[in-house]
């Protein structure tokens, strides 16, 4: 799962008006990924195992997504492989 880093608010005459969370900084969306790059069946086999392990803490706290979706999972590129977290945005 993607996690906060942190949280800001803004305020304007002492009443807050915006909440805002930071996240860690991903590359994009695997539906863009998958959509604009022709990637072997090896490559996609990897992809689909990292959404399903980016899924399983949801699974063991006994949280249900009905809205999988490859756009609603962020990868990140590191040293070749594919770092894949559970985003609904």
């Amino acid at each position: 799962m993607l996690r906060p880093l942190g949280c800001f608010e803004i305020r304007r005459n002492g009443k807050k008006i915006v909440i805002g969370l930071i996240f860690e900084a991903m590359t994009g969306s695997l539906e863009k990924l998958v959509s604009k790059s022709k990637l072997s069946e090896k490559k996609e086999r990897k992809l689909f195992q990292a959404m399903i392990l980016a899924y399983k803490p949801l699974w063991e706290m006994g949280i249900v997504m009905r809205d999988i979706k490859p756009g609603n999972y962020l990868y990140k590129k590191i040293n070749g492989k594919y770092l894949v977290k559970l985003a609904d945005l």
